[in-house]
């Protein structure tokens, strides 16, 4: 999970694509791709920069609702992108980019 600011500029991002099994995000601010796994951008204005590491847990839907039994909803709804569509394009840029093995 990553913290969506870079020099304390917001970003907001939406899926770009898929390489490697890895899903691709795009800022919408500078056009960046950014890879989800490691967080570093890896074309664009800000290529070969790194967001920042956010600490999360990871658990199950169940686990979560044991834990915050009176719990409301988990995310609220984007409606701004919700019906965003892709770049016409977004899978001949996608076959265009390195594919990027971490280690």
């Amino acid at each position: 999970m990553w913290e969506a600011t870079i020099d304390g500029r917001p970003l907001k991002f939406h899926l770009a694509g898929i390489n490697n099994q890895n899903f691709i995000m795009q800022d919408e601010e500078t056009g960046s791709w950014w890879q989800q796994v490691s967080g570093e951008a890896i074309f664009g204005p800000l290529k070969g920069r790194q967001l920042k590491g956010v600490f999360h847990d990871e658990l199950t839907f169940a686990t979560w609702r044991r834990e915050h039994p009176s719990g409301g909803r988990v995310l609220k709804p984007d409606n701004t992108t919700a019906w965003r569509k892709f770049s016409e394009n977004w899978e001949a840029k996608t076959a265009q980019m390195p594919v990027v093995h971490v280690a």
